[in-house]
């Protein structure tokens, strides 16, 4: 990791620990302070919310400048496949990932002592809209299913699961046929294609069935510079291909950085297209 950025996280994280560990020595007396607010001044409960919204707004400010440093790093390291640095951020239980649990604990502790202080009245029922009492007259099997709606919904999209943020694209086949319409050989005509279907993409995988001949690649390259343009959250393409020679590399590097914000290098046999995010 460079050195610089090291340094920066180093900072933001000792900065966060900081204020969390602040909040251990704080919280009891806000608690205890909270407690008595039947007979709390208004100037007293005054300063007591104000000195409790500016100290969450710290740790807030604080999580979201470390999460900036973060955020570049898993970039960064997924570039240059640096899976160890990830997989600590992501699972040590006193860094990276983990350390927003925490964060999220203390700005939880710090919204109901406010709720407290506050004291935000409960709406009567009788003030709700006339369709709440509509809810009042259901019987006891529709009211049992409404009741179970929300639970009902949360599991189908628990079952969905997350939504796709990656494209890879490995070789023609039966599905893909049935699903695009396309006969025929893989090209790299569909990559193009495939790649301009989402604006949402973040990596890109391009492997060695695409069919591309010599006298395309020129075609080609530039087609996959325009394509870059319109990907606003793309930061890394794998390009693996046998017939991309050493030439080959240089001029698709050459078309790439003169032509778009990215950058590209060749690790090993295949060639890598990345946007590098700013710190």
């Amino acid at each position: 990791m460079d050195p610089n950025t090291l340094q920066i996280y180093i900072y933001d994280d000792y900065r966060v620990k900081a204020l969390i560990n602040e909040w251990k020595q704080l919280k009891s007396r806000f608690e205890a302070k909270a407690a008595k607010i039947s007979k709390m001044s208004p100037t007293v409960k005054s300063m007591l919310i104000l000195s409790l919204t500016q100290f969450m707004n710290r740790i807030k400010a604080a999580k979201l400048r470390m999460w900036h440093v973060l955020d570049y790093i898993f970039v960064v390291c997924t570039v240059y496949e640096h899976e160890s640095i990830i997989y600590g951020l992501q699972h040590n239980p006193v860094l990276g990932s983990k350390l927003e649990t925490t964060v999220d604990s203390v700005t939880s502790d710090i919204e109901v002592l406010l709720s407290k202080l506050k004291y935000i009245a409960h709406i009567p029922f009788k003030k709700l809209p006339y369709e709440f009492f509509l809810v009042a007259l259901l019987p006891p099997d529709d009211l049992t299913k409404f009741k179970l709606a929300g639970k009902t919904a949360n599991n189908y999209v628990e079952k969905r699961g997350m939504f796709a943020c990656n494209l890879r694209v490995c070789r023609d086949n039966i599905d893909y046929k049935a699903a695009k319409k396309w006969h025929g050989p893989y090209t790299w005509k569909h990559v193009i294609h495939l790649m301009n279907a989402s604006k949402n993409l973040q990596s890109v995988d391009l492997y060695n069935d695409m069919i591309i001949e010599a006298h395309e690649f020129d075609a080609f390259f530039a087609a996959f510079a325009e394509s870059l343009h319109q990907h606003e959250h793309l930061f890394r393409i794998d390009l693996i291909c046998f017939t991309l020679n050493a030439q080959l590399k240089h001029r698709c590097k050459e078309y790439v950085e003169s032509r778009t914000n990215f950058k590209a290098f060749f690790p090993d046999d295949y060639v890598v297209i990345y946007k590098e995010p700013k710190l």
